[in-house]
């Protein structure tokens, strides 16, 4: 799936991507109970952070928007699904998603985002 052109049009100095080590760190606003899936632009959040807004079909209901977004990612991106893990918001629809893929991998997620 081809990145649109929107997601880095709008990243600001706090972009939705930030590199801890060896691994990348997105910041996703989830939207549950969307009519499709799809990966949006990056938009504020209210409190000064830029996040990647994804729209997953799962309800959110007993994690099941927490599980589609790890594999709309996954499959967006072309990882799998093992290398993602929620690390902040797992009832939240603000979340933190933990990358632990090659560099040259993260290099190209990156590149999406910024």
């Amino acid at each position: 799936m081809a990145a649109p052109a929107a997601w880095g049009s709008e990243v600001g100095e706090r972009g939705p991507v930030t590199r801890r080590g060896d691994a990348l760190e997105v910041f996703v606003k989830v939207m549950p109970g969307a009519e499709r899936e799809a990966i949006g632009t990056v938009a504020d959040d209210g409190h000064g952070q830029r996040r990647l807004v994804v729209s997953v079909t799962a309800k959110d209901e007993s994690f099941q928007a927490n599980r589609a977004l790890v594999r709309l990612l996954a499959r967006s991106w072309n990882i799998a699904p093992s290398a993602l893990a929620l690390t902040c918001g797992q009832s939240s629809r603000l979340k933190r998603v933990r990358l632990e893929v090659p560099p040259e991998k993260a290099s190209a997620v990156e590149r999406l985002l910024v």
